[in-house]
Formats: structure tokens, sequence, C-alpha cells
């Protein structure tokens, strides 16, 4: 009986629970429900008028690509806004990024709104939909008591009340509104938005216009006159053009941008010009697809269209605003009064009376000089107009060339016709010329010629040019202007100057550019794709020019978010790199020194002078307490980490060793010949090699010590240190005299079939990686050499390397080394561990690189010198 009561009493308390639990979630359903009807429109939280209206219908989606993006290291790298590239960066890295809560949080829509007014300071407003979440920010004052949050705030008052997020910068207020979330930095124009709000006003005109740019992720909305004050105002033609620009009007920019492709539209409205006015004909004539565009050769590798008007109508539009010291109106009436008295027609009818609408400039793959090409609109003229002129004796018909069967003449273009086509940047004096369906083409080339009529008899035209689809999936088809380029042909105007907005279009070298006339809008597109290998670029913000004469050695230290990178300048000026802030600092030595990494707690290298003093710095590049240290020892070598302490060789074959606390001990190594040479170390225990003609290697303990036992013998003279691996199980000692015979001790055995004999003079030694040992000799030759005897090897072509450096290292963090190597001239080649060259090599360089992430992006690149004083850094393949 009581167990049956217990069961009841258990059944009644947890079918309360249930209940409970079940009117709980009926009840956040309903205020769901609720939140999700009761809504206002976003736009109609921003007051007018506002000068721009910026919208996204996602903030991860709009700004999670500009994270990841190389025009961001570029921006960073600018003295400007280096401030923000470590912030900057260690978000990149975030795993935040990937967390799925804050992706949620973060695919918000987004309407913000700039103000500016007589002058004053621009003033901003935000206006963040929150959705569902605000089933949360809706109640969100009730929790304010309990938010623990520095500078956040809870202001009530009879006028206001909202939240205040006060900083040293300035105060953001912040306002649930229903299921929108208002964020500004100015209290008036809070208050505007609010009433706003609750007489559901709005500029539906700009929302309109962005409406019909919902295909790019940032959509902005500006006032017409305003987007013109973005370019020069002593431009003449802007000026001109500002003055068909309605009053009150928008314009539209909207953009994407990858770090494969950028997108950008520009739409302003115009209003008709008057009758009479040069730009009339131009503005009031839609845009129309160019026929040449088709007949273009799949070749084509940049092109300049205009299809706005016709030549006549250009001229009289443009001429105006020529600048007066290309002397245009003298250079014309000269070719007019010729062209009367040689051939008794004005210039006008020589060229006007027979050519179209469509004119260009072309260059095709692999030819130097470009191709003019005009639209015949009347062929019985041009025929009347060539025969008259080539009459002439001033205008001579020149050779004519036959290629594959096609006769192409050659004219010879007087003196007076070359100077008015010099204004335009065209040198045409002696251009062969081809004449195809409706349209004539000039190029000083005749294979250009050629090309052309072959690829439209083979039916290879533009739209079979990948380069080309690529960046016009979509471009309008109906243009009266169109520009195709690729970097290392042309450059487009938008890309000229050291401005950074030309360094940003720079990174995409294949693009289309396009103008488009309709309906009272002009709207411009670009579409530009970065088509070259990512790996073998440089980071930008590198290279760096160095003041004094580099040491050719690198050291790299690593910490949670942060990365370091050492060397020394003149011999005594210690130099740090922070990598992520590009923020360089010098540390003063007495005299000549070397550095050594440390692996100390709270210091990053130690710096060995040539007496013997001892420092060890933090990496703020000063010394930690109680350094430097005298040891009275002069080294013979640069110095190795043992067990936390420094180990340098000194004179009278000491092994000199300093902790991190400051102990100096001495440890005597019995040795026949001499210590000149750094021990090398792997883990626990290390080897160091005692120069004479019968060499001798010591193992040491942790502590310094030789190991008990008689060292390892080699025959010859040899240079550097022993290499140690531990492969299968078993400890490895591995070395190269100078002669070529390589020894291999298995736990301090020779190992079967050692030593054995490579080719080559070696001035380095030994370097290990995964299963395998890397020798490098003085004709640039790397040696793979494997535990069984097996020998593999690979040439740097035309180097020498006897003074050469060899780092075998996992710069990709795949679990395989790769294998560099400096030969004797500024350059680096790197390999993977089958000596096969990889992608992004050679790079030019000097001595030992290092490897790590300065981006953010979780890949690492190569930082490096470089033999004329510069700090460089390479993207490579991963």
């Amino acid at each position: 009986m009581k167990t049956g009561k217990k069961r009841s009493v258990i059944a009644k308390i947890g079918g309360a629970v249930l209940i409970f639990f079940a009117v709980l979630l009926a009840a956040f359903c309903v205020w769901a429900l609720y939140c999700v009807l009761d809504t206002y429109d976003p736009v109609n939280a921003l007051p007018e008028p506002f000068a721009a209206y910026v919208q996204t219908d996602s903030i991860r989606q709009a700004a999670e690509p500009l994270l990841d993006l190389q025009a961001a290291d570029l921006v960073l790298a600018t003295p400007e806004f280096s401030g923000f590239r470590e912030s900057f960066i260690n978000l990149r890295a975030s795993g935040l990024r990937r967390n799925f809560f804050v992706k949620r949080i973060l695919s918000r829509r987004v309407d913000a709104a700039l103000y500016t007014e007589n002058g004053a300071e621009p003033r901003y407003i935000a206006v963040i939909k929150m959705d569902l979440l605000s089933t949360l920010t809706r109640i969100s004052h009730f929790a304010a008591p309990f938010l623990n949050v520095p500078g956040l705030v809870y202001v009530s008052s009879a006028s206001y009340s909202g939240f205040e997020y006060r900083t040293d910068a300035g105060t953001f207020f912040v306002k649930p509104m229903k299921n929108l979330l208002v964020v500004t930095t100015d209290r008036e124009l809070l208050q505007q938005s609010l009433a706003s709000l609750e007489t559901g006003t709005a500029n539906r005109q700009a929302q309109t216009v962005l409406e019909s740019q919902a295909a790019n992720p940032i959509r902005i909305a500006v006032n017409a006159e305003n987007l013109f004050n973005l370019f020069p105002q002593d431009n003449p033609l802007l000026a001109k053009l500002r003055a068909y620009i309605p009053a009150e009007s928008f314009g539209t920019v909207s953009f994407g941008i990858t770090d494969e492709e950028i997108r950008l539209n520009i739409q302003v409205p115009f209003a008709n010009p008057e009758p009479g006015d040069p730009f009339e004909p131009i503005l009031t004539t839609p845009s129309a697809l160019p026929a040449v565009l088709q007949r273009l050769p799949e070749s084509t590798q940049y092109y300049t269209l205009l299809n706005a008007g016709t030549l006549e109508q250009i001229k009289n539009a443009a001429v105006p605003f020529l600048p007066d010291a290309l002397r245009f109106d003298s250079l014309w009436s000269n070719a007019d009064s010729m062209c009367r008295f040689l051939f008794s027609i004005p210039l006008e009818q020589l060229i006007f009376s027979w050519t179209g609408k469509e004119i260009g400039v072309l260059g095709l793959e692999g030819k130097n000089d470009p191709v003019f090409v005009l639209q015949i609109k009347d062929e019985q003229r041009r025929q009347e107009i060539f025969n008259t002129f080539l009459s002439s004796i001033i205008i001579q018909n020149g050779n004519s060339l036959i290629y594959d069967g096609v006769r192409i003449p050659c004219l010879q273009i007087p003196q007076f016709f070359q100077n008015l086509l010099s204004v335009f940047g065209v040198k045409l004096p002696r251009p062969y010329y081809l004449i195809q369906d409706g349209f004539i083409y000039f190029s000083e080339s005749p294979e250009n010629l050629s090309e052309i009529y072959t690829a439209r008899s083979r039916n290879a035209h533009i739209l079979k040019n990948k380069n080309w689809t690529d960046v016009s999936a979509s471009a309008p088809t109906e243009i009266s202007a169109s520009l195709f380029y690729d970097l290392e042909r042309s450059l487009p105007f938008f890309a000229r100057g050291k401005s950074l907005p030309s360094d940003i279009f720079r990174l995409y070298n294949i693009g289309r550019c396009d103008v488009n006339v309709k309906n009272g809008i002009i709207a411009c597109s670009l579409t530009a794709q970065a088509k070259r290998n990512p790996a073998g670029t440089l980071v930008h913000g590198y290279p760096m020019q160095l003041e004094g004469a580099p040491d050719p050695a690198l050291i790299l230290t690593e910490s949670k978010g942060s990365s370091r990178v050492y060397w020394i300048e003149d011999g005594t000026n210690v130099q740090q790199l922070d990598t992520k802030t590009l923020r360089r600092t010098t540390y003063v030595l007495p005299e000549k020194s070397f550095l050594v990494k440390s692996e100390a707690a709270g210091s990053e290298v130690w710096a060995v002078t040539a007496q013997g003093a001892v420092y060890l710095l933090n990496g703020e590049l000063q010394p930690v307490p109680g350094f430097p240290v005298l040891t009275g020892e002069t080294p013979k070598a640069d110095g190795s980490v043992l067990n936390g302490s420094l180990v340098f060789p000194a004179a009278g074959n000491l092994l000199c060793s300093v902790s991190p606390s400051g102990t100096v001990a001495k440890i005597a190594v019995p040795a026949t010949g001499s210590l000149m040479s750094k021990p090398t170390v792997l883990g626990a225990r290390a080897a160091v090699y005692a120069k004479g003609f019968t060499g001798e290697l010591f193992h040491l303990n942790a502590n310094g010590e030789p190991a008990p036992g008689e060292p390892l013998k080699v025959n010859g003279i040899a240079f550097g240190s022993p290499a140690l691996a531990d492969i299968g199980g078993a400890q490895y000692t591995a070395f190269v005299t100078q002669a070529g015979t390589f020894y291999l001790w298995k736990n301090g055995i020779p190992a079967d079939g050692f030593p054995i004999k490579l080719d080559g003079v070696f001035y380095t030694n030994v370097q290990a990686g995964g299963p395998y040992f890397y020798a490098l000799s003085a004709d640039a030759t790397v040696h793979r050499v494997d535990t069984g005897g097996g020998v593999l090897s690979v040439t740097v072509p035309n180097y020498k390397a006897k003074s050469g450096t060899l780092t075998v290292t996992d710069c990709n963090d795949d679990g395989t080394a790769e294998v560099f190597v400096s030969p004797d001239g500024s350059v680096v080649y790197g390999f993977t561990a089958d000596l096969e060259l990889l992608p992004s090599f050679p790079r030019p360089g000097w001595g030992r690189p290092v490897f790590t992430d300065t981006t953010g992006d979780k890949k690492r690149e190569m930082i490096v010198l470089t033999a004329d004083k510069k700090l460089t850094a390479w993207k490579i393949a991963q």
C-alpha cells in the first residue's frame, strides 16, 4: 500500500511538472506568435531626409566574406588602419565565427542611414530586425538590473527609456522597439526615429531602388548629387554630368566582394538634356547590343568599346573637356585645311560620312600591337573616300601582305592626321587594315588582322573565351560603353594611381566594366575576378625595408594569439616584428651577438654577445630580471636550448650552460678535437661534434653532460652539427663529412650498410625530417637518405651552395616535412619530402625562412630576408 501511495504521489508530481512545462511552452508559443505578428517596418525607423541609406539582408553574410579578404590585409597594412590589424586578425581566427548560435544571432537584416547637415559632424543610425529574437529584446528592460556588462546601463525617464553603452569614444543609445533594435550615437536622432516609427512615414523611393539591387549583399541608396561628391570636384566632365541629376533623387551603390570576385553596381538617375546640348543624343538614345562584340576573336585579352553615339556626336560631347594643352581645335583645323586642299572634301566628311556608332580598341593574347575597329555604316561611301585619298601622293597605299590566303593592305598616314590621332593616344603611322562583316580593323601588326579573319571563319568568337564569360555572367547585353581587361596587358582607369581603392582593384586581374543608359538611368556595373594562384604572392604589408644589414637567421616565437619574428641587424641590433600588428621594436646590444629561441615562460629569445654576456629577453624586448649574466666564456658557435637552459660551445672544449634563473654551469667535453658548432637537441638529449681530422660525436644527457662510453668516430673534416631523429622506436644520429661520407648510427651503433658515399662537397651538415635525412652539397644538390641506405637527389639549377642554408620543417602542419634551400643567391627553393618542387617556388629570399600565420587565415606564410635588406612574407601552397 505504501509503495502504491508513493507511486501515486510521484505520478502526481510528474504530471504537475509536465503540465507546468506544457503551460510554459504554450505561453512561449503564444508570445512568439504575438512577436511575429506585432512588428514595425525597419524603413520607418529611418527619419527623413538622410544622405545615404544602407541595407543588407544579413550582417553575417555581408561581413563574413570581408574577414577573409586579401583586400582587408591590404587595408590593414596601411598606417591609417594598422591599429586595427591585431583585433581584426584575432576576429578572423576566432572560433566564434563557426559557432552556431553566433551565426544565427548575426543573420539579421540591418537598415542604416547617414545624416549630414550644414557641415556638422555626420550622424548615424542602424536598425536591426530581430525577428524571433525579439521575444527576448522586448522584455530586456526587465533583465536590465541583472546585466553585468561594463559600460552598459539602462536609463528610464519620462521622456526616454532604453539602454546606453558608454565608452571612451562616446555613448551608443540602444532602444528595443517591437521586432527592431535601434542603435545610434545621437539621442536626438533616436527620438526622431521613434517618432517616425509611430507615424509610419518612410522614403519608399530609396527602398524601391535598393530592391532592384537585391543580388548584392550590401546595398546603399544615396542622394544622387552626393554620390558625385565622392569624385574629384575639379573634373569638368563630372561637373557637366552632375547638372543632369534631378533634385532629391536617389542613386544606388551595391556590391559584393570575396577573394575570388568583386561585383559593383552604380545607378544614377538623370534628366534629359535640352535640345542642342551635345550630350542630348548620347543620353536620350537607349543602349543597344554592339554588333562588334560577337565578332571579336576568342583570343581577345582586353578591349574598350564605345556604342554611345556616332563619332561626330562623341566628338561634339567630348572635345570641350579636352585639356587646352592638347591643342585639339588647332590640330583639327589644320587637318581640315589639309583635307580640303588635298582631297577637296572637309575632314568631317572624310571621317563621319561612312562610320557608324561603334568604335573600339582591343588586344589579342600573345600579340603586342593593339587593334582599332570602326563600324562601317556606308560601304559605298567608304570606298569612295578611300579611293579619293589613296589616289593622293601624300597618302600612299603601302605594300600589301598575304596571310593565310588573306590579302591585308597597308596605309601610310600623313603627319597631320597622326597629330590628330595622338591627342587620343593613338599611334598608327603605317597601319594594315582589314574589312570584314561591316567593320574595318586597323593594326600595325598584320598577324593581328589575320587572326581576326581566321577566327571569324572558324567561329572562334569571344563567347568561347573563358576569362570573358566568367566576368560576363551578370553583365548587361545592351551597353553604351564596355571595358574588358587583363592587368597583364591593360590597366583600367579605376586601377591607376597609388590610392587604396586602386590597390584593391588591382587584386582582381580579370574584369569587365559596362555603362548602360536606359529609361533615365545611367548604370555602371563592374565584375572582376582574381585569376592568379594566390600561392606565391606577397602578403600585404610586405616587404619591409630594413635599416641595417641583417644576419641571415630568423627566429620565430609563437604563443597563444601572437607570433613574433626576431633577427639581428649590423651585428648588435636585435629586431622584433609582431606579425599581427606589424609593429617593430629594437633592442641594442653592446657588441656582436647571436640569438637563440627561448623555451622559458615569460621570455622569448636568448642573446649572447661575443664576450659571453647572456641576455634573456621577453616579448617587450627587455631583459627579464636577473639578466644579463656574465659567463666569462667566449662562444665558439651559436647555441641551443637543452632542458630549458641555453648551451653554447666555448674555448677549451667547454659547454657553457645558462639557466632561465641565471645560473651558469660549465661542462668539460673530453674531446681531442675542438667544439666548433652548436649542439643539436631532440627532446631531452643532444649531440655535439668535435672538429678534427678524426672527428668525434658526443651524445649529451638533459644536463649537457657527455653520455658514458666512447664518442662516435668519423674520418675527415666536417662542418656543422649532427642530426638526431626518432624513427620506428629507435634513436638515430646522422652526420656527413666535407668529402661526402654519410654516417648513420642506430641506438649508438652503426646502422647496417653505413657509412655510404654521397657525391659532392659538403659545407653544411645533415638535417632530419620525418623518416629521412637531408644534406646539401656545394653544387646545390639536395640528397635525401633513408635508414636503409637509399638516396634520392635533386639539384637546384644554375646555383652553388658553398654558403647556402638547408631548412627542414613542416611548414603547413600536415605532418610531413618540407625542405627549403637557399643557395648562394637571393632565392629560396621549396621541395616536398620527396624532393618535388613546391608550386609556390622559387621565391626571392636569403637565409633560413620561418613559417607562421600572419593573416589569421590559419595558413602559414613564409617570412624570409632578402639580400637587398628587406623582410618579406610570401603566401605558399598548402
